[in-house]
């Protein structure tokens, strides 16, 4: 379970980078990728992506499907989606798995 820990830091590490690298291609600066609003901004603010999508609150949404609606149009789409993939799976499984094991195996010494 290690390797998969790692090989999933480092896939999530390069994603990451290759945004940022996308955001500077269009002097973004730095973009907290977690962050639905810097996201909506850079998506449809400086790209000039159409909004397809919006929130209840008619904001427009950066969510998994206005993100596949991008898929294959906007490398910066296909990244954030890679990118979101590799997020979900050290939050759900990686970092949720290492608490209930530190859990288990506390109680159990």
């Amino acid at each position: 379970m290690r390797q998969v820990e790692i090989d999933n830091d480092k896939n999530l590490a390069e994603a990451l980078a290759k945004l940022n690298a996308m955001a500077a291609e269009h002097q973004s600066g730095l973009i907290n990728w977690n962050s639905p609003q810097q996201v909506a901004k850079f998506l449809y603010d400086v790209l000039h992506l159409p909004v397809t999508v919006k929130t209840d609150k008619g904001a427009p949404s950066t969510g998994e499907g206005s993100s596949l609606r991008y898929q294959g149009q906007a490398p910066v789409a296909d990244q954030l989606i890679q990118y979101r993939e590799y997020e979900k799976f050290r939050s759900t499984y990686l970092e949720g798995w290492s608490s209930t094991w530190l859990v288990q195996w506390s109680t159990s010494n």
